[in-house]
């Protein structure tokens, strides 16, 4: 596996000037992204992952923003990563079960290996 999440999280912070990380912090700030690979499948070629970006921010309106803004970023990731062949976005979806202003997407990358 050729693991692009240390870039990926690099370029969202770069980009959106939020704290990104692959986990939730047990105090998180009002603005935060979270990416993480959450499958995904490979072949002696490519891999295949499939990466959940979540958006939090102080209300809906922005964390819908920063979710298309960080969306916009992941799309990118074959001009900005070279072993990025090719981004898809999966699905974009208000994630306020928990009563949090939140909005998360799923990408599915290939990734040469």
């Amino acid at each position: 596996m050729n693991d692009v999440t240390p870039q990926i999280v690099g370029l969202l912070q770069s980009a959106l000037g939020v704290r990104v990380a692959t986990v939730r912090p047990p105090e998180p700030p009002e603005e935060f992204v979270m990416v993480y690979r959450s499958g995904g499948s490979s072949s002696r070629f490519v891999d295949e992952p499939r990466y959940l970006v979540h958006a939090w921010a102080g209300n809906d309106l922005a964390a819908a923003q920063l979710i298309q803004q960080a969306s916009d970023v992941m799309l990118a990731l074959p001009d900005d990563i070279s072993n990025v062949a090719h981004a898809t976005q999966d699905t974009m979806y208000r994630n306020d079960l928990d009563g949090a202003h939140r909005w998360s997407a799923a990408f599915v990358l290939v990734v040469n290996r």
